[in-house]
């Protein structure tokens, strides 16, 4: 399946969901500069959302 990681509270829409998303077997690496202080929610885009938070993702 599928994974990625959605940073929407500190890019807005799509928050880098697309270039984060690795399929079985592939590895992606992301770089950033943290240039706010704070506290920032992320959390997986990947489709079916409902099978992801019956799994506690």
């Amino acid at each position: 399946m599928a994974h990625n990681v959605d940073f929407l509270a500190a890019t807005g829409t799509g928050g880098g969901a697309e270039a984060t998303t690795a399929y079985p077997g592939e590895t992606k690496v992301l770089r950033f500069k943290a240039l706010n202080p704070g506290l920032f929610v992320y959390h997986c885009a990947v489709s079916s959302v409902a099978l992801h938070i019956s799994n506690g993702m």
